[in-house]
Parts: C-alpha cells; sequence; structure tokens
C-alpha cells in the first residue's frame, strides 16, 4: 500500500512522519505508517491538515536547531577526549518547540499500532 495523495496528504509526508516520531525506517514501517495515514485522511481531513501544520511546525524548530548547534562551534575546544560529559539541561525553545510538534502528531496517531506511545512506569530487560 502508499500513501493517498488525492486527499491532503503529500508526497513525502510519510517519511516526514517517521521522522518527527523517531521511528525506524523499514519497509514494515514505511507500509505501516502509510495504512495509519490513509486511515487518518478517512476519518478527518482537518485532522491531515492539523498533522502538516506541525510537521512543518516541527521541521521549521529542527532547522533553527541545527543552524544554532552549527553556530555553538567557535572558540570551543575539546578538553576531555577520554571522558564524555552530558549535562542535562532544560531545553531551549527550539528543543521544546521541536517535541511539542511531535508529541501533537503522535496523538493524532495514538490507535496506529506503529507507534509507540509513552509508557507511566518503566520498562524492565532481563539479560
Amino acid at each position: 500500500m502508499s500513501l493517498d495523495t488525492s486527499g491532503n496528504w503529500v508526497a513525502g509526508d510519510d517519511l516526514r512522519v517517521i521522522e518527527a516520531l523517531h521511528l525506524g525506517f523499514s519497509q514494515y514501517m514505511l507500509q505501516g505508517i502509510q495504512v495509519c495515514m490513509n486511515d487518518l485522511e478517512r476519518i478527518s481531513s482537518d485532522a491531515v491538515v492539523r498533522v502538516r501544520t506541525a510537521l512543518h511546525r516541527y521541521e521549521s524548530a529542527r532547522a533553527a536547531k541545527i543552524a544554532a548547534d552549527l553556530g555553538n562551534t567557535e572558540d570551543k575546544m575539546l578538553t576531555k577526549a577520554d571522558v564524555l560529559e552530558w549535562s542535562r539541561s532544560m531545553g531551549s525553545g527550539v528543543s521544546v518547540e521541536m517535541g511539542a510538534a511531535s508529541e501533537q502528531v503522535r496523538s493524532y496517531f495514538s490507535s496506529c499500532p506503529y507507534v509507540p506511545q509513552p509508557t507511566m512506569g518503566t520498562l524492565l530487560l532481563r539479560s
């Protein structure tokens, strides 16, 4: 099955959804997302317009974040190459916008079995 572009979806929107939801790419995932997107179009064309708007917001925020990250390299020097140290920050406005847009897209695909939903608990894995 392929994405039905006779309504409000545009070619490439399926890849945009996969990217905004941070899903792994495979033929199985692509076909599954396409089915869910076609179902959403049948349910509500207004929802498709809102998802496309959220995708645009996500991509704009992502482009701004990339530009800011590239601009943040001046006058910096790697001082600790043997240890990676990460600090947790509250996030910039751009990161918050990316997260909000991604969550809006996720909410429209809450019934799609290919889109994992956030859990309230902790996932335990045994080795």
